[in-house]
């Protein structure tokens, strides 16, 4: 039933092995978005996006420092204009 020989072409270089890997998800992979309004002292919550917030440009850099903590790595940041 098993076969006589086991074929290990999937396994030759570390590129095919990166391929058929099992998938593993850490904080390196996720990007955390960051939204900024004008203002001081504003942390808004989104109705549309239950815990995330709009914050004002001095409240930004603590909720930055927390995410890197966290040991998030990547955040990308939305401005809302008041124009």
């Amino acid at each position: 039933m098993y076969p006589i020989r086991r074929n290990r072409r999937l396994r030759t270089n570390e590129v095919i092995r990166s391929l058929v890997r099992e998938t593993i998800i850490s904080p390196n992979d996720f990007l955390v978005p960051l939204f900024i309004v004008e203002g001081k002292g504003i942390k808004d919550e989104i109705a549309s996006m239950p815990n995330y917030y709009r914050f004002s440009l001095d409240l930004l850099e603590a909720e930055i420092k927390a995410l890197s903590e966290s040991g998030f790595k990547i955040g990308i940041a939305f401005c809302k204009s008041t124009r």
